[in-house]
């Protein structure tokens, strides 16, 4: 009868941002669950030119077919699919997109009238950036545009705080950040007791994605928060901060 009696394991469809149960949007979703009664729910985790990778599970990777009419020319990319977007799937086929409840959009390259989704379904974004000589408050804004409007919480995230005599400067720069009651953390990346910080927005059935310049320390991040090297990660010069 839909999504709360579909044989598919939510619980473990939570750990993948599935929302819980009750969610505002759930009755939108569950007409489609209705209209595709053989259909399961999967999380688009790649976005290739010809096609999708879809997680129905954790851990799980397949390669789907997405519908024909997605693959005309003119269909609106807005609505494809974009990573994080849950989809049904039938088989290798997707079947529905599930409506969206939040987006990061920035404009299409070379058309002016409609923006590219560069993900969906996300809950917050750590807007992250080095305390080192990569410091710069003007890139925080221009995530901080991006972000605006799509729904996902923007959290500023300043790493590295352990190599910097200058971490209360930058947070006094950034005064203005919670003045819009956007929350400012400084952390160690390195050290899980530091990026613990940051688990309030973590929990079950919720979505992070990780902006910032290359070198600000998101896979460090990542890695910490894992607490498994997942993500290759490179030593930035101490002289000019490469």
């Amino acid at each position: 009868m839909g999504p709360m009696t579909h044989t598919t394991d939510y619980r473990a469809l939570q750990t993948m941002g599935w929302p819980w149960a009750g969610a505002p949007e759930l009755p939108a979703w569950q007409a489609l669950f209705d209209q595709h009664p053989q259909a399961r729910p999967g999380r688009v985790i790649e976005q290739h030119r010809t096609g999708y990778v879809v997680a129905d599970a954790p851990d799980a990777a397949i390669r789907t077919e997405s519908p024909a009419e997605w693959q005309r020319p003119r269909f609106p990319s807005h609505e494809r699919a974009a990573v994080g977007d849950w989809v049904l799937l039938e088989g290798i086929r997707i079947v529905a997109l599930l409506p969206r409840r939040t987006a990061i959009k920035r404009g299409a390259a070379g058309e002016h009238y409609h923006q590219q989704v560069i993900a969906a379904n996300i809950d917050t974004v750590f807007i992250v950036c080095g305390l080192d000589a990569d410091f710069n408050p003007r890139r925080i804004e221009r995530y901080l545009l991006l972000v605006g409007g799509g729904g996902a919480q923007p959290v500023v995230v300043l790493t590295k705080a352990d190599q910097t005599e200058y971490s209360d400067d930058a947070l006094a720069v950034l005064e203005e950040l919670a003045a819009q009651d956007i929350p400012l953390l400084a952390i160690n990346g390195k050290d899980p007791a530091s990026a613990a910080a940051l688990l309030p927005w973590l929990g079950a059935g919720r979505t992070v994605v990780l902006v910032g310049s290359s070198g600000a320390g998101k896979s460090t991040l990542t890695n910490t928060l894992l607490g498994e090297e997942r993500m290759k990660t490179a030593d930035v010069r101490v002289n000019d901060s490469r």
